[in-house]
């Protein structure tokens, strides 16, 4: 998807490893030996960061693909989910865990539906047999559209995406601050509301993915994302 491989390989590391915490949390949560959680979250987690190594190798393709329309259907559920929980929580549960879960599955469908917008192009034919955007390369350029040539971003398409970076950048903040002060509630755990799950923690796994690991976690994907919609 991007010209640099060094950037394409940065972006790949960061959500292989986002996404194999959150397949561990979700099989410990599953067994009920994680110290708490909420299944969903992880599962959104998992899938999120699953379709932005896609993006970053060029697997997926934009919204007009079968992986792309596939995501925007994935993502759109989740996002109609986390906004339902969001305005009316679970008892006891605070609404900023489900903030920040419907800003992550909003920016994806962002993300999928303004690639083309994003990146530059547009499907129109191209003389000559097409031309492609000269700042990106790769299998998710080339299949946003058989022929395509290069435009400017509209104004609107980046404001939109100005908000999503800055609304990314104060959920690293949030999450840095619990990193370094694990103690610090946030209420991410019951994010997903009927999604949580009463577990055994194990002292030994409680460390491994604590709140501390959690809030890394969290902190790594945000700040991914954040910096994926800038370099789109």
């Amino acid at each position: 998807m991007f010209a640099s491989t060094a950037l394409s390989l940065a972006f790949t590391v960061v959500f292989v490893l986002t996404a194999g915490y959150s397949l561990v949390r979700m099989a410990l949560l599953t067994a009920g030996t994680a110290p708490g959680g909420d299944r969903l979250a992880e599962l959104s987690h998992l899938l999120m960061s699953l379709a932005m190594v896609g993006m970053a190798t060029g697997w997926t393709g934009g919204p007009a693909s079968a992986g792309g329309v596939l995501q925007l259907a994935l993502f759109g559920l989740l996002t109609v989910w986390f906004l339902g929980r969001l305005a009316v929580p679970a008892p006891g549960h605070a609404r900023i865990g489900d903030a920040y879960h419907l800003v992550m599955v909003a920016a994806m469908v962002w993300m999928v539906a303004a690639m083309p917008q994003l990146m530059g192009m547009t499907g129109a034919p191209a003389a000559g047999g097409g031309a492609h955007a000269h700042h990106h390369g790769g299998g998710t350029a080339e299949a946003l559209a058989p022929h395509t040539v290069a435009v400017a971003t509209p104004p609107w398409v980046l404001a939109v995406n100005g908000v999503f970076v800055a609304l990314l950048a104060a959920a690293a903040v949030l999450w840095g601050r619990r990193a370094v002060r694990p103690g610090t509630a946030i209420g991410i755990a019951a994010g997903g509301g009927g999604a949580v799950v009463a577990t055994r923690a194990d002292p030994g796994l409680a460390r491994l993915t604590g709140p501390r690991a959690d809030a890394c976690c969290h902190l790594l994907m945000s700040i991914g994302m954040g910096a994926m919609l800038l370099a789109m």
